[in-house]
């Protein structure tokens, strides 16, 4: 992967650190709802990343979106 390629942010307001072992961060899904209605947009839509960046065409995008047209996932994918 070349550098500056990926974009991310850190959650870290958002971790809560599990008791028995720190190792692990786990992100309330409330959170991640939050996130998603201000943003208007998916956490890890990997769809909508590769389609994004130009690894899938409009129609390899409609078609994963046909197949889980009857979520809300499909149909987020749908209106992209």
């Amino acid at each position: 992967m070349q550098t500056g390629m990926l974009n991310c942010f850190t959650l870290e307001e958002y971790c809560v650190k599990e008791i028995r072992n720190d190792r692990y961060c786990v992100i309330p899904s409330a959170a991640i709802r939050s996130i998603q209605s201000e943003a208007g947009e998916l956490v890890g839509c990997i769809e909508e990343d590769a389609y994004s960046n130009g690894w899938i065409s409009r129609e390899q995008l409609h078609a994963m979106g046909e197949e889980l047209k009857m979520t809300d996932y499909g149909k987020y994918i749908l209106g992209l």
